[in-house]
């Protein structure tokens, strides 16, 4: 079996993040090369001290900021797949990180199906720093939709307060981008759909790669997806100015474990999306 090559693209505006990510690709059990689009001639500088750490790294300055208004790493992405060679293509954002294993499972599912298009991990959400949250078991599931029932009012316990919030949900398949694997030839296809929009660029990718393609899933919680608070709570900002920042930010992961177990429920005590 010939060994399939891997490449590994991340978009970065310098955050100090980004050396937690470059550490999480270099110490993954599969080989792969690690490309870094500094994106803006204004973060250059922060950029550069750190990946000038690690000069395995592949870095290119690009000379604007292509995320500019809303359109984050959607040029990027679409542009990668057009100046990288490697058989198989993953994203991971400056934020995140890969458990060591993540290469390999992916890896292991274009090596265990012919013809694949892309293959998709899952993901923990995790604290800025890497400090372990929960699985997501409600969001970024691939075909599988959460059954979570929008409206419903949730009583949230915090220091000793019980907190009403009325939650809802839209209904939607989603692999989050860091989770994503495309072989080079549908990386290829899809690049334009990148660029339909700014956020949530990944769902847009998702619903053509589950519509058109050929995929599978490696059931295994290989990313580590820190945690957007002002996402997971929807009112985060109103309880951090009258409460406190971490009691906005206790809440919010008591909602991210509270969805996640809530929809396990729902497939009656089962994860059939999961593998460990």
């Amino acid at each position: 079996m010939v060994c399939k090559t891997v490449a590994v693209v991340t978009s970065t505006i310098g955050r100090e993040s980004l050396e937690r990510a470059i550490r999480s690709v270099h110490t993954q059990t599969y080989p792969c090369r690690h490309y870094v689009f500094v994106d803006g001639e204004q973060f250059h500088s922060s950029a550069k001290a750190i990946l000038d750490k690690y000069p395995h790294v592949i870095a290119l300055y690009l000379p604007m900021n292509t995320g500019a208004n809303g359109w984050f790493n959607s040029y990027i992405n679409a542009a990668a797949p057009f100046l990288v060679k490697e058989d198989i293509l993953c994203f991971l954002d400056d934020d995140n990180t890969y458990r060591p294993n993540h290469i390999q499972t992916i890896v292991d599912c274009f090596n265990a199906e012919s013809n694949l298009d892309f293959a998709y991990s899952l993901r923990n959400f995790v604290r800025p720093g890497g400090a372990f949250v929960v699985r997501d078991d409600y969001q970024s599931l691939g075909r599988y939709v959460h059954k979570l029932v929008s409206g419903c009012t949730y009583n949230i316990h915090v220091q000793g307060k019980k907190i009403p919030v009325v939650c809802r949900f839209s209904k939607q398949n989603l692999i989050d981008v860091n989770c994503m694997a495309l072989s080079l030839v549908c990386a290829r296809r899809v690049a334009n759909i990148w660029c339909e929009r700014g956020y949530g660029n990944d769902k847009a990718v998702t619903d053509y790669l589950l519509a058109n393609t050929k995929g599978e899933m490696t059931g295994r919680y290989t990313v580590d997806y820190t945690i957007n608070y002002r996402d997971a709570f929807s009112t985060y900002d109103e309880f951090a100015q009258y409460l406190s920042e971490n009691f906005a930010k206790e809440i919010a992961e008591k909602f991210l474990t509270l969805f996640s177990q809530e929809n396990i429920d729902a497939y009656f005590g089962e994860r059939p999306w999961a593998k460990e």
